[in-house]
């Protein structure tokens, strides 16, 4: 095997900003140089073909700090170079061109910016090598870096990836990073507990970011993640885990990876005789500021969604039994305590008991405006005072852990309104103060086991978690579902989306596909099964292969999908809760035409082909300030339990759908509502309406059309009634959430 040995030649190049290497590294490259111990195979093995795959947009100045680096610097050099360009338009490949009679150079050229994930499985792709090195093009290589990499792969078993210490060079003043010079930029990554968007976010972070490289760790050791920028693994675990996943946008990509990796039962290492520099400022500071918010937003949910659940587990686990691996910090306890020297003295007794234990332990502040925020560091909050409000609490992770304190009040605790919401009560009668911890921790090692209850269901709807909730049809949608799944013997849970992700032991998730794109956790053994119901021009079918088992709400739309996804499907038109949608016949009608609805910032169809009209209108919903429709408004809102009777004391309902709904032949489940409560209906009309619901419901084509129609059924009030009671008995009989939930345990049952 020919090993490169060329003299140490540090050339100064021009780059966004000049790079002038300090003193004190320069003579650390000097003394790597000096013992570089080159990659030595047993007598008889083939050198492995690495692939370096480079991404590539508008970088030439970066490959005029990179391209020299790979030629003067000595390290293995039996490898590949595949460039994948991003459409860039400056010189970029011409220079690498140039570069061609030095290195064996492969380059790609997309007619798009495509993303970090897909550009760069478009270079695994191209790649002959036995092994894949991903590498920055805002880097600059050091002697051995590569033989360092693969000593790590080749001494190891079942190596997953492995990472370089990445080191910031000289940065410019007033630019991202300044004050991180000659520092560590990554030496793994890890995960801490953050508040992200104003949601609880596990966020991976590079351990040993900005930290002096003075004593630097010599060899390798294992680690939950390593960046991209610098990632070295074979081709066949790469594969074997799928790739890069082409879901992100630039962010958590090689987190993902590599958790992937680890969860096949790979394991990462950071190599820290590995040495790159990183100019991270570089790329960072041209990107725009509202696109690189969007992207993170979309890859945090992303991120998310795959591996939440299985993070907060496995570091929860981990600080339990005294690990440090996906978290650096200790399991940390806070006790809220009252004002009183009997109550601080229990809290010194406690605290004493848990440090003990290896655990770290911090008291409350008691203060009005401070005793609420809890940080979202805190994994067990522990209250020794029955007055203590838990609702209020905030700045905390989803997950947090609540136990009340007896100690002497049982009483006093068991008459507050608040006192369910406790994860766990540690009462008077458990023993003296030694029972009593060993109680708690006890009971902390029984929560968050793998195992999955069969009988449990998770129900995800796109609603948020506040005081807007009411304003969703998701949220009836789940509490509906909820109430049939609990006739039928399974707990079943109401998410909303900030929830969604949240630790849970439920077998079956159900998730009623609306506004929001939920995505399932990797390879996590429960079932996901996804109820189309609304926005369906929004999903794609990249999105249905993520589930076990996909319901479309209309024929037509499994139809268009059926031959193109590999997912078992079904039909489930949406539906209605008779016990909600009911009404009493008080033989009047308090409304000639009535439309509930929000307006979403659109003038709906119906009420623009309508208005004016000569009859008396009536509109509950919200933001129609902007429309003609604000006259007739009476009230933005009316409760779900009373809207069936709304409907049936109108002598004529208004329903339209929206252009994707009509599109996918989606009938709106106001209809079915409606016809529940024994209402008539005049609808816009969408394909396939007259196969579920016969003639039930009357629909129009043009305004001239609907004019006509209202016309003719506001004198015609026998064939309103006779449409109405037809439309209620078929809605009753055959598309309610009990049929619903009989559709979903049979499938369930297969599952």
């Amino acid at each position: 095997m020919n090993i490169k040995k060329k003299l140490l030649n540090i050339p100064l190049v021009k780059s966004l900003q000049t790079e002038y290497i300090g003193l004190e590294y320069r003579k650390e490259e000097k003394k790597r140089h000096n013992n570089y111990v080159e990659l030595k195979l047993p007598e008889g093995t083939p050198a492995p073909l690495v692939s370096i795959i480079i991404l590539n947009r508008n970088g030439k100045d970066n490959f005029e700090i990179l391209m020299p680096s790979l030629e003067n610097c000595s390290f293995y050099d039996n490898f590949e170079l595949i460039v994948v360009d991003n459409a860039s338009t400056d010189d970029s490949i011409s220079y690498i061109e140039k570069w061609k009679d030095k290195f064996n150079i492969t380059i790609i050229r997309n007619d798009n910016n495509e993303s970090f994930s897909k550009a760069n499985n478009q270079g695994v792709d191209a790649a002959s090598g036995d092994y894949l090195l991903f590498l920055n093009n805002d880097t600059r290589v050091t002697d051995g870096w590569l033989d360092e990499l693969l000593k790590v792969a080749l001494t190891e078993d079942k190596v997953g990836a492995v990472g370089a210490k990445l080191i910031y060079p000289k940065i410019p003043s007033n630019t991202v990073n300044e004050g991180k010079s000659f520092k560590i930029q990554h030496g793994g990554i890890c995960f801490r507990d953050k508040i992200r968007e104003k949601l609880y976010f596990i966020q991976p972070y590079n351990m040993g970011n900005g930290n002096k490289d003075i004593a630097p760790y010599t060899g390798y050791i294992e680690r939950p993640c390593v960046t991209a920028a610098v990632m070295l693994v074979s081709k066949d675990a790469f594969c074997k885990v799928g790739g890069f996943d082409e879901k992100y946008i630039y962010g958590y990509e090689d987190v993902d990876i590599c958790l992937k990796l680890y969860k096949e039962g790979y394991h990462n290492y950071y190599c820290a005789d590995s040495i790159v520099y990183h100019y991270e400022f570089g790329t960072q500071s041209i990107d725009d500021e509202d696109e690189v918010k969007n992207r993170r937003r979309h890859n945090m949910e992303v991120f998310k969604g795959k591996w939440q659940r299985f993070l907060f587990s496995e570091i929860y686990r981990q600080k339990l039994q005294g690990k440090v691996f996906f978290s650096e910090e200790k399991l940390t306890f806070k006790i809220l305590v009252p004002e009183n020297e009997q109550y601080i003295a229990l809290f010194e007794q406690i605290k004493g008991k848990l440090v003990e234990k290896g655990y770290s332990v911090k008291r409350q502040s008691y203060s009005i405006d401070k005793k609420y925020n809890i940080g979202v560091g805190t994994d067990v909050l522990i209250s020794l005072d029955p007055d203590y409000y838990i609702k209020d609490i905030s700045n905390i992770k989803n997950d947090l852990i609540l136990f009340a304190w007896h100690n002497g009040n049982s009483e006093l605790w068991s008459k507050q309104s608040f006192y369910a919401d406790y994860t766990c009560v540690v009462e008077d009668n458990i023993g003296n103060i030694d029972a009593k911890v060993e109680f708690l921790i006890d009971y902390l090692k029984s929560l968050y086991t793998d195992s999955l209850d069969e009988h449990v269901i998770d129900i995800c709807g796109a609603m948020p978690d506040n005081e807007t909730t009411k304003f969703w049809g998701d949220y009836h949608y789940a509490v509906a579902l909820k109430n049939e799944f609990e006739k039928n013997g399974y707990k079943a849970n109401v998410l909303s989306r900030e929830n969604w992700y949240n630790v849970s032991n439920a077998k079956y998730t159900i998730v009623l596909r609306g506004l929001r794109e939920y995505f399932p956790g990797y390879k996590d053994d429960r079932k996901y099964i996804m109820w189309n119901i609304s926005h369906p021009a929004d999903v794609n079918i990249d999105e249905y292969e993520l589930y076990d088992y996909v319901f479309f709400a209309s024929e037509h739309m499994q139809k268009m999908y059926k031959d193109k996804i590999n997912v078992p499907s079904g039909v489930l038109p949406q539906c209605t809760d008779p016990e909600v949608m009911k009404s009493i016949d008080t033989g009047e009608k308090k409304y000639e035409l009535l439309f509930v609805g929000n307006s979403r910032h659109v003038y709906r169809r119906i009420l623009k082909d309508l208005i004016p009209t000569e009859y008396r209108l009536t509109v509950y919903g919200r933001h129609w300030d902007k429309f003609p429709v604000k006259e007739y408004v009476v009230q933005d809102y009316i409760d779900n339990n009373i809207v069936g009777q709304a409907y049936h004391d109108a002598k004529i309902l208004l329903n339209d759908h929206w252009d994707d709904m009509r599109e996918y032949g989606i009938i709106s489940n106001r209809i079915f509502d409606a016809l529940s409560a024994g209402a008539f209906v005049v609808s816009d009309y969408v394909p396939g309406i007259e196969d579920v619901l016969g003639d039930s419901v009357v629909t129009y084509d043009t305004p001239e059309d609907l004019k006509e129609k209202i016309d003719y059924y506001m004198k015609h009030e026998d064939e309103r009634d006779a449409k109405a009671l037809a439309g209620q008995k078929i809605v009753r009989e055959k598309h309610t959430f009990a049929n619903r939930v009989d559709g979903m345990l049979s499938v369930i049952v297969d599952l």
